[in-house]
């Protein structure tokens, strides 16, 4: 059964499929219905994970131009390898400009579409490179600014989403 779900889906839809059936049998041996799961043991398909692309410096400064008034949250994201999460809860005290290092001790993701706050996903506290072109425009961004502050925000001072940023911001671009 599992072969000819496979000739006709993708490995990851064989996968779910059997995943589903295997727990509706699985229900059954609880419910003393069946000895054994059958499905138990099936050698599924793999799962080819796609080849990964990365973007050229040229490609991403010109991705960061075309953000316009974004360019530095592009440039940020794509030099210190944080997460969207992580960038959108960076406040200003977090920042080392003259050790040109930023400290990633909390991230804000959107669960039901309420911001929610807490540890980034590791749950461990780090601390990322800025190149120093990235660090010298932060420098001017966030010249007065209290260390409380979030280093990048909305237009009504609250963190960044990452839907509304994909949608206004980078799909625009």
């Amino acid at each position: 059964w599992a072969s000819e779900v496979s000739a006709s889906k993708s490995a990851v839809t064989t996968r779910k499929v059997h995943r589903v059936f295997s727990l509706i049998l699985a229900r059954a041996v609880k419910d003393d219905r069946l000895v054994r799961n059958p499905a138990g043991g099936i050698s599924l398909p793999r799962v080819r994970a796609p080849a990964r692309m990365y973007l050229s410096h040229q490609q991403v400064h010109a991705l960061a131009d075309a953000c316009g008034s974004q360019r530095l949250v592009v440039l940020f994201l794509a030099y210190t390898g944080v997460r969207f999460g992580e960038m959108a809860a960076l406040k200003v005290g977090r920042l080392d400009l003259k050790r040109r290092r930023a400290s990633i001790v909390e991230s804000v993701t959107l669960v039901r579409g309420v911001q929610t706050w807490g540890t980034p996903k590791t749950h461990e506290w780090r601390e990322v490179p800025i190149p120093r072109f990235v660090a010298d425009d932060l420098a001017a961004h966030v010249a007065g600014r209290g260390a409380d502050e979030l280093v990048f925000k909305t237009t009504r001072g609250g963190a960044l989403r990452a839907p509304g940023f994909q949608r206004v911001v980078l799909t625009r671009a």
